[in-house]
């Protein structure tokens, strides 16, 4: 009794804190390098361990080569760790986030995962997010003043970000509020996990509180003004409208649906917000911005490394001579040819398994997250396979 009582607290506490993970890994822990989230991740690993449930469940050939490609990680690191030629200490610390992530979200998640509550908390988040980046529109544009909302009680993971100055930044460029956040790329990041969720059970549930939250979270990947986000949110609208106009629907429906985009649109059109967000659209700004090159520049220096590491990769956390925002890079960097070869083929094999269209539209969406974010050392890796491999 007390066992079964433990696994559905710790369920509901494991769900929650998959929920608002996002916001707490910015913030350090008493241990150096480690979150807030990450540590309480790691307080349920041990709790699990504790109750000697550390079964690694290979259940589907999905799953098999996602183990496959966390061991395959580990190696190739140890490897380069060994060889002691390219390698950098300071790696091995991703490399041990990344297999921690990976853990959870195959066997905690497998066994605890409670998606009634993570889907309630994940809202709770987005409403909170969409409330934060109203404010901070409203104290930028009505008092001129940035307001951030993060690092006011706990420090910061990143400490570079107390020295920023926004408001000298905001002055030459658009303004661009993250919310409770450090970056506004994260925030639409984020938001497309409730929306993709929500949006899919809108006809089904016929919740009106669904509808709103749906237009909170597309309202809040508008307003952060992130160019990947907006792509990401038309292709789910895509993918949810082939959907649903297989379905039924009434003419209240309909007329719903044109009346939300005519004013959405005028809305939209007519305020300064349109104006900035066509300046970012512009062809020139996209492919001369540190976006466009941190997402799809750095190929041509991946193909001029040494034939073994392109075929077996660096070690996990391996960097090139720039930034990376591209986790199909970063995987390529990492672990090479081999490694992003297991890597698909976990991801292509959960399609014939997955028992509704929201999922298959996520994993579409995490397919295009890899090309533009570093999803793949982002705590919402977790999220993300989880909800994949919740058959």
């Amino acid at each position: 009794m007390s066992l079964r009582l433990t696994s559905k607290s710790l369920g509901r506490f494991y769900s929650t804190l998959l929920a608002w993970s996002p916001i707490f890994v910015i913030y350090k822990s008493f241990i150096p390098g480690v979150s807030i989230a990450e540590l309480l991740l790691l307080v349920c690993v041990l709790v699990n361990t504790i109750f000697r449930n550390n079964k690694i469940y290979m259940n589907s050939l999905s799953r098999s080569y996602m183990w496959c490609f966390a061991i395959y990680c580990l190696f190739i690191t140890i490897l380069a760790i060994a060889l002691g030629s390219w390698f950098n200490l300071s790696w091995l610390h991703r490399v041990l986030r990344f297999e921690l992530y990976i853990y959870c979200a195959l066997v905690l998640s497998r066994k605890y995962f409670d998606r009634e509550t993570f889907i309630r908390q994940i809202n709770h988040v987005a409403v909170l997010m969409f409330c934060g980046i109203i404010f901070q529109y409203i104290a930028y544009y009505g008092l001129g003043k940035y307001i951030k909302l993060y690092g006011n009680f706990f420090p910061l993971m990143t400490e570079e970000l107390y020295n920023v100055d926004f408001d000298s930044i905001f002055s030459y460029s658009a303004f661009r509020p993250s919310s409770f956040l450090t970056e506004p790329s994260h925030v639409a990041q984020f938001s497309i996990i409730p929306f993709i969720y929500n949006i899919y059970l809108l006809y089904e549930s016929k919740e009106r509180k669904k509808l709103l939250i749906c237009i909170m979270i597309a309202m809040t990947v508008l307003l952060s003004k992130s160019l990947w986000g907006y792509l990401l949110v038309i292709v789910i609208l895509g993918f949810w409208l082939l959907d649903t106009t297989k379905k039924k629907h009434s003419i209240e429906w309909y007329l719903t649906m044109f009346l939300l985009a005519i004013v959405g649109f005028y809305t939209v059109i007519n305020s300064k917000l349109w104006s900035d967000t066509f300046a970012r659209l512009d062809i020139h700004n996209i492919f001369g911005s540190m976006a466009f090159t941190g997402r799809f520049a750095g190929y041509d220096e991946y193909f001029h490394l040494p034939f073994f590491r392109i075929l077996f990769g660096s070690g996990f956390g391996a960097v090139i001579n720039r930034s990376i925002s591209n986790s199909i890079l970063y995987i390529l960097v990492g672990e090479g040819i081999i490694g992003l070869m297991i890597f698909i083929r976990a991801l292509i094999g959960l399609f014939p398994f997955f028992r509704n269209q929201w999922q298959r539209t996520l994993c579409v969406t995490f397919f295009m997250l890899l090309f533009g974010s570093n999803i793949f050392f982002s705590v919402n890796l977790i999220t993300i396979l989880s909800l994949l491999f919740d058959n």
